[in-house]
């Protein structure tokens, strides 16, 4: 069974560098704000100062993207000496972090969830079809997919800072289930590389092929890559501007356009503004998923499926194709003995290991454009109606 007119702009860029309001994370801790209160001392050169400062953003990048509030976005109002600075551009690229500079602040986005489950979904898509029209029935009766945690007793040595956990789990797997044993085994493993970079994500792969005993035959990688300096440009224009500006009058609580007073001074002159208590209680005759254009908060995309195998007890890339938006290599394939345990062919009469199934890239663009439209959504809502969890947070002066 399968598993389950041309308006004119009064002004379209922020009239002061200090008009956005900036929040950070409840997990600044104490002993960082009284770095802010304690003011300079006699001992305290201008180098050490603006190192403090610079110490104290990178421990508030990191407290943000190591708790909860990854699923929420950040903003910091830095000193002139801060901005562009290249420890912090290089942190938050390791990170694997969506962000830009305007003027005096740094905007850090949340994590894109939709379109890193996007991968999950399109795997289990591709698992119903195997045991539909490449498995037989009784070898299709032992699958399930899962995305449980798997002991890996072994670390790949490399420069990277990436945490190399005994404990890993995958974005999904395929799972085998040995009928006589009972004994799982997760024979192919995809892993997305969204929020990491491709070095840490080949990391993941020979992990899986090296070090999971022999269970894991096909790591099927998603390179997933954001064009960020797009995205930068698309919201310096007057026209996200003003877009922006429409979402925030219609949508946006009190502290929403408190906090992006600036935006709201792009509604057209000609237009005559909504007064605000209204707009609170009338309900609107659209929605925002209506008005949202996704290149608005999410840069272009670009994806890479690579397959990699044991080949000679190393692993192998089998295979690599370009899949979105574009695909450029459309007979990526399964295999029926990637996907059957080696210790198990033996067992089935006139086993077949070279049954395939090729992938249905344009399922996956379909999943992948529908997790785009869901992450531009929700981080419109987040932009007009901040996340009630930073109401506690302290403000945070850089």
């Amino acid at each position: 069974m399968p598993l389950s007119s041309k308006p004119t702009l009064s002004r379209c860029l922020p009239t002061s560098p200090n008009m956005l309001s900036i929040t950070s994370t409840a997990q600044a801790s104490i002993s960082e704000a009284r770095i802010l209160v304690q003011g300079h001392t006699r001992q305290d050169r201008p180098d050490d100062e603006a190192q403090k400062k610079l110490d104290k953003t990178i421990r508030t990048i990191k407290a943000h993207f190591s708790s909860r509030h990854w699923e929420s976005s950040l903003e910091l109002q830095l000193d002139h000496e801060l901005v562009h600075s290249r420890q912090i551009t290089q942190l938050l690229d390791k990170i694997g972090a969506d962000y830009y500079y305007d003027e005096g602040t740094l905007f850090m986005f949340a994590m894109l969830t939709s379109i890193h489950e996007s991968l999950g979904s399109f795997a289990v898509s591709c698992l119903n079809r195997l045991m539909i029209e490449i498995l037989t029935p009784e070898e299709a009766r032992n699958f399930y997919a899962d995305v449980s945690s798997v002991r890996l007793n072994g670390r790949i040595k490399t420069d990277s800072t990436k945490r190399q956990a005994i404990n890993k789990s995958p974005d999904q797997a395929f799972v085998f289930v040995d009928p006589q044993t009972q004994r799982s085994y997760r024979t192919v493993i995809f892993e997305s590389g969204f929020s990491e970079t491709y070095e840490d994500l080949i990391i993941d792969m020979k992990r899986w092929l090296l070090f999971s005993c022999g269970q894991v035959q096909l790591v099927i990688l998603a390179d997933i890559n954001k064009d960020k300096k797009h995205l930068l440009n698309q919201k310096k224009s007057c026209s996200y501007r003003h877009r922006a500006a429409k979402i925030l009058e219609d949508f946006g609580n009190e502290r929403g356009k408190s906090k992006h007073g600036d935006i709201l001074s792009c509604i057209c002159q000609g237009d005559k503004a909504s007064d605000t208590s209204s707009t609170l209680t009338e309900e609107l005759d659209y929605k925002i998923d209506d008005i949202v254009q996704v290149e608005d908060w999410v840069g272009p995309i670009t994806v890479d499926f690579e397959f990699w195998v044991l080949k000679d007890s190393q692993p192998h890339r089998r295979d690599r194709g370009r899949v979105f938006p574009e695909p450029t290599t459309p007979s990526l394939a399964i295999y029926a003995g990637d996907v059957i345990p080696l210790s198990y062919q033996g067992n089935i009469p006139n086993f077949n290991p070279s049954r395939k199934l090729y992938l249905d890239l344009e399922t996956f663009q379909r999943r992948l454009l529908g997790g785009i439209r869901d992450d531009a959504v929700s981080r419109a809502w987040e932009f007009v109606c901040p996340n009630s969890q930073d109401d506690g947070d302290d403000d945070y002066q850089g």
